[in-house]
């Protein structure tokens, strides 16, 4: 399943110079044809297979598949389903395993949706100028979440969910709810992670966990995590 998701999104970024790369081979053929050093026949069958090869990519780049559609709209209602039991069931170890029921099935949309960064970011609540990211304002935690579910699909993709680092980081610092904010933490939490953080990235996590201060939105599991953090360190708070 992984070889075929980075395959995919290889195909995907490509396209565009996979089409080109086409069509200059087309052309050799029509000169080679022209100049007599293949077939007639030989450079037909070519020409046929190139241009059909061509129309392939050309459609699978501008038509988006029935399977990433039906995936992003079910994502919406996987974000609707949170955000009425978030809001209307009463806490408890029912509602937080219902969430984590429903945040299961936004990290399978993700699988099929094939989100790009910014939308990614644009779940998350934040978005990259220059560089840096910028808050967008008031977002829903369902979005969130599902920003959360798609990263940590990214997790299995070769870690891709690294290159969210500062978005993850904004969450932890300014959470919405304690469930939000277990999850940002679970993510970093991760040997893998942590050896693929730069030196610049451990020292900015360190100082998030030693500045925070906890509140009503503050997870149960972050004097572990900031312990985790501390013992990877090289300083103390």
């Amino acid at each position: 399943m992984r070889a075929w998701h980075s395959l995919k999104r290889f195909l995907q970024r490509y396209t565009s110079l996979i089409i080109i790369a086409i069509i200059v081979v087309l052309a050799l053929i029509s000169i080679l044809s022209s100049l007599k050093l293949i077939p007639e026949l030989w450079a037909t069958i070519l020409s046929t297979v190139f241009i059909a090869l061509a129309l392939v990519f050309a459609v699978a780049q501008w038509r988006p598949s029935f399977k990433s559609t039906k995936a992003r709209e079910k994502m919406d209602d996987d974000i609707n389903e949170y955000e009425s039991i978030r809001h209307h069931t009463p806490p408890g170890n029912e509602r937080n395993s219902n969430m984590e029921k429903v945040m299961m099935g936004m990290q399978s949309q993700a699988q099929q949706a094939d989100y790009s960064p910014q939308e990614i970011r644009r779940y998350l609540g934040f978005k990259r100028e220059r560089g840096h990211i910028v808050e967008l304002g008031s977002k829903r935690e369902g979005d969130r979440i599902a920003g959360l579910a798609i990263l940590q699909w990214l997790e299995t993709v070769k870690y891709q969910n690294i290159n969210y680092f500062e978005e993850v980081l904004s969450v932890i610092t300014a959470p919405i709810s304690p469930f939000e904010h277990y999850q940002a933490l679970k993510m970093l939490k991760n040997e893998e992670i942590w050896s693929l953080l730069n030196p610049n990235q451990q020292e900015e996590l360190r100082k998030a966990v030693c500045n925070y201060t906890s509140n009503s939105n503050t997870s149960g599991e972050f004097p572990n995590f900031k312990q985790w953090v501390l013992q990877h360190s090289s300083k103390p708070c």
